[in-house]
């Protein structure tokens, strides 16, 4: 059995897939988190250019989000942003403006906008905040 690009048990550099089997495209070590559980691509053109195309991947142990480009492990990637134990999630989308709607473990709902670029986090890139939503 594999877990992400190794054999469970094991870390990178590991020999490829039995054949018939295919790697993962990324992956990340548990000290980054423990598994997925959502993703969305960023529609282009509603946020700043380095967001375009970008793939959002959220770990539910640690609760970070990942805007992934490809090319290097999930981890290395840009962080979206810090959520509690996110899930299913989905980008909502009108002629003029784009929100990332995500749902958290414990069944809060959450919205994601820009109206401004993102304050810089830790290491000096924007890091956006969510908005909890209360739903009736």
């Amino acid at each position: 059995m594999r877990e992400g690009r190794c054999p469970q048990g094991q870390n990178p550099p590991c020999a490829g897939p039995q054949p018939g089997l295919v790697d993962p495209i990324t992956d990340y070590s548990h000290s980054n988190g423990l598994f997925i559980t959502g993703g969305a691509f960023i529609p282009a053109g509603f946020w700043p250019a380095s967001y375009d195309g970008a793939y959002l991947a959220t770990d539910g142990a640690f609760g970070t989000m990942w805007a992934w480009r490809g090319g290097s492990d999930l981890a290395a990637s840009q962080e979206f942003l810090q959520a509690a134990a996110p899930t299913d999630m989905v980008f909502a989308t009108t002629q003029t403006t784009a929100a990332l709607w995500y749902v958290q473990q414990d069944g809060e709902v959450h919205r994601v906008t820009l109206t401004a670029p993102p304050p810089a986090g830790p290491d000096g890139r924007g890091l956006l905040q969510a908005t909890r939503i209360r739903l009736s």
